[in-house]
C-alpha cells in the first residue's frame, strides 16, 4: 500500500483536523492496528474520474467497514455507510500512476457496536487478522514537484479570493472561479456532482439577504504540478447563519472542516478551479435564533 503514494504525498484522513505527509498516516495506520487482530471492507460506488494531462482525479463514495479484535478478546464493530474519497493521482518516472494526494471523510458519524468476548464463538473470536509483518514496502520516490514559489503564491492567494467572494455573496464572480465541467464534494454530501448544480444550491442556502457566512483559515498547503496544475489543502472553520425552510433561523458552527481543492489554468492562462472536495472531521453545533426583525415565521 505505501508504493502507491509519492514521498511527498499529502491526505486528509476520515477524522483528521488537518492534511499531514503520507509517510505519517501510513505510520500511524500500521501503529495502529499492529496490536490488534482486525479486518476491514470498503464498498466501493461509481468512480467519477477528471483527467488533465498526467494528473488524474478520482473521486467517489464509499462504504467502510472496520472489525478490530483486542488482546482480551472484544471485537468492536465500526461502520461507515456513506463516506467519501477523492485521490489525486500523477504519472511517476516510470509512467505508473501514484497518489499525491488523499482526501478522506465520512458524511455522517460512523455506528460502533462493542462485543463482549463471552459473547462470541470461539470460531468468532479468533477471526480477524494481524498485520503481516513481511516485506513491508518503502514509499516510492520517483517524483519531485518542482518548486514554483510564483503558482503556490499565485493558488494561496486564489484560496483567499475564493473565500471573499464566498463570504461578500458574490454571486458571479464566485461562479466564475470554476470550470463548466468542474466537480464538487460538498460539506456532509454522500456525492459528488457538477459545480454547476452545487453553486445553484450554494446561492439558495447561502446568498440570500438572511444569510451570512463566515470562514477562518489556517495555513494553506499547495502541491504545485507543471505549471499549470496545483493542489491546495487547508483546514479552515465555516460559521453559517442560515433561515431553513421551516422557518427556523439557524447558528451553524463546523470549526474542524478541510478543503481540497484542484485549479488549472484555462486557455487565456486563468487558474480555475476543477475539483473541490470539502467535509468536516468533527460535529457541527446547531443553535436556533430569534426571527430577524420584521419576519414573523
Amino acid at each position: 500500500m505505501e508504493a502507491m503514494y509519492f514521498s511527498t504525498a499529502s491526505t486528509f484522513g476520515a477524522s483528521s483536523p488537518r492534511s499531514e505527509s503520507a509517510r505519517v498516516t501510513m505510520a500511524r495506520r500500521l501503529r495502529e492496528f499492529a496490536q490488534r487482530r482486525w479486518s476491514l471492507s470498503a464498498d466501493i460506488g461509481i468512480v467519477d474520474v477528471q483527467i488533465a494531462g498526467d494528473m488524474a482525479i478520482a473521486s467517489y463514495p464509499y462504504h467502510f467497514h472496520l472489525m478490530t479484535t483486542s488482546s482480551d478478546g472484544n471485537q468492536c464493530s465500526v461502520e461507515v455507510p456513506y463516506s467519501a474519497g477523492t485521490q489525486i493521482f500523477i504519472q511517476d518516472n516510470g509512467g505508473i500512476l501514484r497518489i499525491i494526494h488523499e482526501h478522506f471523510c465520512a458524511a455522517e458519524a460512523g455506528k460502533t457496536k462493542v462485543v463482549p468476548a463471552e459473547s462470541l464463538s470461539a470460531t468468532e473470536r479468533l477471526a480477524g487478522k494481524k498485520p503481516s509483518d513481511a516485506g513491508a514496502a518503502s514509499v516510492i520516490t520517483g517524483w519531485v514537484p518542482a518548486t514554483d514559489a510564483v503558482l503556490v503564491e499565485q493558488v494561496r492567494v486564489l484560496v483567499r479570493r475564493f473565500w471573499e467572494l464566498f463570504c461578500s455573496k458574490s454571486k458571479e464572480e464566485f461562479e466564475q472561479m470554476y470550470f463548466p465541467t468542474a466537480v464538487v464534494w460538498a460539506v456532509g454530501a454522500k456525492r459528488s456532482e457538477p459545480a454547476r448544480l452545487a453553486l445553484v444550491r450554494r446561492a439558495r442556502e447561502f446568498f440570500g439577504p438572511e444569510e451570512s457566512v463566515k470562514a477562518e483559515l489556517g495555513r494553506v498547503d499547495v502541491q504545485t504540478i507543471g505549471a499549470d496544475l496545483a493542489v491546495a489543502s487547508y483546514s479552515f472553520r465555516f460559521h453559517i447563519i442560515q433561515m431553513q425552510a421551516n422557518g427556523k433561523r439557524m447558528d451553524i458552527d463546523m470549526p474542524n472542516c478541510r478543503s481540497t481543492q484542484v485549479f488549472r489554468r484555462d486557455e487565456t492562462g486563468t487558474l480555475r478551479l476543477m475539483h473541490e472536495h470539502a467535509s468536516t472531521a468533527g460535529v457541527p453545533t446547531y443553535k436556533e435564533l430569534p426571527a430577524a426583525p420584521g419576519r414573523t415565521r
